[in-house]
């Protein structure tokens, strides 16, 4: 694998570790108290799940094996069916507050 393509897969990865470790202390402090909307989560409602892809993806560019290439997407495609599942318990949970949140942050980056 080239040098540079090494280096960038490691930066991606830590910052991936960075985003969701950032997620993951902001929920811890506010858990179960109320809906988390503050710091990485204005951003983004799922930034733990954004990280540990980034994270994934990054380590998959600094090794040379294919068979991560292929169950990578098989990987998203299932954390987003959790999300859906997320999503939905959020809304019971939180009602009109949730729904106003999911209006103005995105469920990833986009």
């Amino acid at each position: 694998m080239p040098f540079h393509i090494v280096v960038t897969g490691v930066f991606i990865a830590i910052l991936g570790r960075v985003i969701s470790v950032k997620g993951t202390i902001t929920l811890r402090k506010n858990y179960g108290k109320s809906l988390v909307e503050s710091a990485i989560f204005k951003l983004s409602r799922n930034p733990i799940t954004i990280g540990m892809h980034l994270t994934i993806f990054g380590l998959l560019l600094c090794f040379k094996f294919w068979l991560l290439w292929i169950i990578f997407p098989l990987y998203l495609w299932i954390f987003h069916g959790k999300i859906i599942m997320e999503e939905t318990f959020l809304e019971s949970k939180y009602g009109n507050e949730y729904l106003r949140y999911k209006e103005k942050t995105p469920r990833y980056l986009w």
